[in-house]
């Protein structure tokens, strides 16, 4: 049973890195978005050298913001300092993309980057796209030291709506998806797996879930301070990425989104200027009353001990091979890691 974190994208997170590994930990996926954290590239450079066994990857690359081939490069040139020991995580763009305003790519383009990716990192040729220039792409020749094609490195792509799941399988090697739901975790991998082309069909498909959790000291709840602090950021990102995608009329919100929505409407526009400000990082006070325990109860496992336990063998058993840990308030909030590591991961492997 494999277990990583994931982070926002602090240049210095190598010294945590460090300790993580030490604490049992697989791997560390970090976010990627240029305009709201450090250069996740630069990062994964540190966390490279300064670790032995973790793996790392961003989590996740995202399409267009930077071209496919110098995202191809970048990750092998990572491999090159860590070989057999990072993957590529990519995706659409959630925040990556709407912190420039921007929204996410079309599923034909991202089909299209993925595509190049996979080809260049595979040794090949690809062919690349600038407006109606189209040509071919091939990576400098690894033996001279720039670059490692070697191990493969791993393209695991981000989908949970059925199209992108099945692009994840046509094209990809992996899944990295949301493990809140096991039932719905279970569904999703089925839609990708029967996606695999005839000639990868039996090729490993690995499926990297991803679980708020937050394994509770004796006498906290989910309504205490350390619960809200830890996971708020994530509560307040999933109900950004609510109203975000929410398509209906206003009306037919749920009151705590209808809320959400009149308070983001209450601020400046446009809103992508400040909303990412403390995003994933911390949360602020004029939005503390929406990290509530039925938030928290409904996207994360937050309890003692054994109620994690037997929530992370579920989403196991529907079909995840890695936990991901999300992050925990500024992402570097080790205490909770260290518990997690003592009550629950340590425990689960010795079974």
């Amino acid at each position: 049973m494999k277990f990583a974190i994931a982070a926002p994208c602090y240049v210095d997170f190598y010294k945590d890195a460090i300790e993580l590994e030490q604490l049992g930990f697989d791997g560390l996926w970090l976010f990627d978005s240029p305009v709201v954290y450090s250069d996740v590239y630069a990062t994964l450079a540190l966390i490279a050298t300064n670790t032995s066994r973790l793996r790392i990857a961003p989590g996740v690359a995202v399409a267009r913001n930077r071209v496919a081939p110098v995202t191809a490069h970048s990750i092998a040139t990572i491999n090159r300092l860590a070989p057999g020991r990072v993957a590529l995580g990519f995706a659409t763009g959630n925040t990556a993309r709407r912190a420039m305003g921007m929204p996410p790519v079309s599923l034909r383009e991202f089909t299209a980057e993925a595509i190049t990716i996979r080809a260049l990192l595979g040794g090949g040729t690809a062919p690349y796209r600038e407006g109606d220039r189209e040509t071919l792409v091939k990576l400098g020749s690894p033996s001279r030291g720039f670059i490692s094609l070697e191990p493969r490195i791993p393209l695991i792509m981000a989908a949970t709506a059925p199209k992108a799941l099945k692009i994840a399988g046509e094209v990809g090697d992996g899944l990295i998806t949301s493990g809140s739901n096991p039932d719905q975790l279970k569904s999703w991998i089925e839609i990708a797996k029967a996606a695999r082309p005839s000639e990868r069909a039996r090729d490993p498909f690995e499926v990297v879930a991803m679980v708020g959790v937050y394994v509770t000291a004796p006498g906290e709840s989910a309504d205490s301070a350390g619960p809200r602090a830890a996971l708020g950021p994530w509560i307040l990102a999933h109900l950004g990425l609510r109203l975000d995608t929410f398509k209906g009329p206003a009306d037919k919100m749920d009151p705590v989104l209808a809320d959400f929505a009149r308070e983001v409407a209450s601020r400046p526009h446009p809103k992508h200027l400040w909303i990412y400000e403390t995003y994933q990082t911390g949360v602020p006070e004029d939005l503390r009353r929406f990290v509530t325990p039925a938030a928290i109860h409904a996207t994360c496992l937050c309890g003692p001990p054994d109620f994690i336990a037997d929530g992370i063998g579920k989403v196991v058993a529907a079909g995840a091979d890695e936990i991901i840990l999300r992050p925990h308030g500024d992402g570097r909030m080790l205490v909770n890691y260290r518990r997690f590591a003592e009550t629950v991961m340590r425990p689960l492997r010795g079974r």
